[in-house]
């Protein structure tokens, strides 16, 4: 048991001193610890979702049947200016 790491992820997930640390039984060691790492594993699945995944966009190549070509003032220093469509859109996400 690496106790640096416990107290490491303790004091930062759960802003618990190492004198917290100590008063707390095993079992409640445990729980917060679980807690530490369902911290975590949700950091990593938020940091590594694209936008682009959660807007339904594909890597389609240009000029590809169907895709719509879109004017140049949709896009503002390369990156694409959201219409009321996209606002919608991020308004069900919420």
């Amino acid at each position: 048991m690496d106790w640096a790491n416990i107290f490491f992820k303790l004091s930062h997930y759960c802003h618990l001193d190492k004198y917290d640390v100590w008063k707390l039984t095993l079992p409640q060691l445990g729980y917060y610890l679980e807690q530490c790492n369902e911290h975590i594993q949700f950091s990593i699945k938020v940091s590594t979702l694209s936008l682009g995944g959660l807007l339904g966009e594909t890597n389609s190549s240009e000029g590809a049947p169907g895709k719509e070509v879109e004017s140049p003032d949709s896009h503002v220093d390369g990156y694409k200016v959201a219409d009321a469509d996209d606002m919608n859109f991020l308004a069900q996400l919420l």
